[in-house]
């Protein structure tokens, strides 16, 4: 059995809210976006932007991190669940900012805080490493948090 495509007007809407949080740890910026269509014709609009602050405890422990500090992984995983929590708590936030329900998202994207981002290759242990990029923020508890 042939599937066609449905034409683009067939396909529903999508409000898609997407969060960042950029080097300088300074809160998420979220942004709520409609899109329509589907390829080649896909429109998008803005729709919203909403900002939390990151706590300034929370803020001063990520730099620490992003800066080179050394911690063990149970500190980076306590913090990868408390990045998860504020996000969740961005994303909630922010769609009552907007008054839009969280069941009218069709998704979330999370780019998550970036503690680590090694972008040339470097020798480790005798061998050529390739760049890497570590970010944290676990989406399992904003996707919990935010149904």
């Amino acid at each position: 059995m042939r599937r066609t495509a449905k034409p683009s007007s067939a396909i529903k809407p999508m409000r898609v809210l997407g969060m960042m949080s950029g080097t300088s740890v300074d809160g998420v910026d979220a942004a709520l976006v409609r899109i329509a269509g589907a390829p080649p014709h896909i429109s998008t609009r803005i729709e919203g932007h909403h900002h939390l602050p990151f706590p300034a405890k929370l803020r001063r422990r990520v730099l620490q991190l992003a800066n080179g500090a050394p911690a063990p992984a149970a500190e980076i995983s306590e913090l990868n669940f408390l990045l998860g929590e504020l996000y969740a708590q961005a994303a909630i936030a922010s769609c009552k900012h907007w008054r839009v329900p969280l069941r009218e998202l069709s998704l979330i994207g999370s780019h998550g805080q970036t503690i680590s981002h090694l972008g040339e290759r470097t020798r480790f242990e005798g061998r050529l490493r390739a760049p890497s990029t570590l970010q944290i923020g676990d989406i399992s508890v904003i996707a919990q948090r935010t149904g």
